[in-house]
């Protein structure tokens, strides 16, 4: 089941919850235990959803929430670690591993891990790169993790970054494509690895590329809809890509999926109103 969590729009720091069997038909959003100013993050570890996010406003702390199904959450919890942005979060070798912005002024990036979403390693770890939006994290091909984000400031290259065990991380290499907001990142089809982002500065145009590995990547390729925001990618139901995003001149979020990456369907309202970055999984 596909699982979408997604602030409010404008000044709405709530956070919302929607499930779906199929991505076209969703449940009723309800209202889920926190408050922020980004798009949360979400992950599966143990058949339970882990959801960690940014506090509202000029909060930069980060809190984390846990539930079986999507409709009853735990009391969130503070963790070690403050942002500017959306966290990323993914699960490798039955770890919890979660990658931030620096807050404020601060374009590092750091990483923490959790065997269970309570206890988290300390101190927190630097990592090569700087950004300026919150960094995408997956776990791909080779059984590693993959980190990927933009440059800081006016910079829109993209770089990765693989690990096997979140600790010891490859130099980090550009890759195609420009943006200006976070990318998207996760494993699905064919065992690759998909990237899928918005264009620089006002090119609202989403793009796409895969690769088997963190260096050779196919050729960009604009694909479905767009957006003024960071997009949501997750392999789900069928073994499709389902691509969730708000739309370019509204608060409106829109679905769609692809067998392929390549082959897009037409864009579906997907319910729910955001003024950011919505995160997606599938439990």
């Amino acid at each position: 089941m596909l699982h979408r969590v997604w602030k409010g729009e404008g000044g709405d720091a709530r956070i919302f919850h929607s499930s779906s069997t199929d991505g076209i038909i969703w449940t009723a959003e309800k209202q889920i235990p926190g408050l922020t100013s980004h798009g949360p993050a979400l992950a599966v570890l143990n058949n339970r959803l882990h959801r960690v996010w940014k506090g509202e406003g000029g909060d930069a702390r980060m809190f984390i929430s846990g539930s079986q199904d999507g409709i009853i959450w735990t009391p969130e919890e503070p963790i070690p670690g403050l942002t500017s942005h959306g966290p990323a979060l993914a699960v490798l070798n039955n770890r919890l591993h979660r990658v931030w912005k620096g807050e404020g002024d601060d374009i590092r990036m750091f990483i923490s891990g959790s065997q269970d979403g309570a206890v988290w390693s300390s101190p927190e770890q630097a990592l090569e790169g700087k950004t300026s939006h919150g960094p995408a994290l997956a776990a791909g091909p080779g059984g590693k993790l993959y980190r990927v984000w933009k440059g800081e400031g006016d910079d829109a290259r993209m770089f990765i970054s693989s690990s096997v065990d979140g600790a010891n991380w490859m130099v980090e290499a550009q890759i195609g494509g420009l943006t200006s907001h976070g990318p998207a990142l996760t494993a699905g089809p064919g065992g690759k690895l998909y990237r899928v982002w918005k264009g620089e500065g006002d090119d609202t145009r989403m793009f796409i590329s895969s690769s088997l590995n963190e260096l050779g990547w196919t050729n960009e390729r604009q694909i479905v809809g767009s957006t003024n925001e960071g997009p949501a990618l997750a392999a789900g139901p069928g073994g499709n890509l389902f691509l969730v995003w708000k739309d370019a001149t509204r608060s409106d979020m829109l679905i769609s999926h692809s067998a392929d990456g390549i082959n897009w369907a037409d864009a579906q309202s997907a319910l729910g109103h955001t003024s950011t970055t919505p995160s997606l999984v599938n439990l």
